[in-house]
């Protein structure tokens, strides 16, 4: 009940969305109202689900602390369920970029350097390289332990990973993006000679 509610208006919104010419900012301030009342009305029912502190989290919500703890349970259901986890990538992004700006409390500071860990040593999965974002916001000689542990017993896509999150580290004015991966692939292959 909840899902197709907020699917019927989800609908909603695109048809506004579209009419409008595809724009978020309608000229038409009847327009601009029926889209602003459908997002409206996708909060509502979004905030009913049991994603609604992550989404919270996702979208600034203050104070931001009491559900990092959601944000990390998302990400954690990847790592341990990856086939049932689904295709939420979008949400992802956004959750590691969240994680990027705001860094991890005191109290999840391991479990989050726990998933940077394991995004080093996995299969490259979508989004993943938004994890170096957050590998920035973790204490430099922890971060530095796990990036030398993966460059030890890693394979070789798990040392790339672990290469580019350590340039990350090392350049934080850079942008993390998958033209930067392709870049430092590039200069990493040309510095190996392969």
């Amino acid at each position: 009940m909840l899902w197709d509610r907020y699917v019927e208006e989800q609908q909603r919104a695109s048809a506004i969305y579209w009419q409008a010419g595809g724009t978020f900012a309608p000229a038409d301030p009847a327009m601009s109202a029926q889209l602003r009342r459908a997002h409206n009305a996708m909060k509502h029912w979004s905030d009913q689900f049991a994603f609604a502190p992550v989404y919270q989290f996702m979208y600034g919500a203050t104070p931001w602390q009491p559900l990092i703890a959601h944000a990390i349970l998302f990400l954690r259901y990847e790592v341990l369920f990856p086939d049932e986890w689904g295709r939420r990538w979008n949400t992802k992004r956004h959750v590691l970029q969240m994680l990027g700006r705001r860094g991890p409390t005191v109290e999840t500071h391991d479990e989050i350097l726990e998933l940077v860990d394991a995004a080093m040593r996995r299969q490259q999965r979508c989004e993943d390289g938004f994890y170096a974002r957050v590998a920035r916001t973790l204490d430099r000689a922890t971060i530095g332990a796990c990036i030398a542990a993966v460059d030890r017993d890693g394979d070789d896509n798990a040392r790339h990973r672990a290469g580019y999150i350590r340039w990350a580290i090392d350049n934080p004015g850079a942008p993390v993006s998958l033209a930067s991966w392709r870049r430092w692939m590039e200069h990493a292959r040309i510095a190996s000679g392969t």
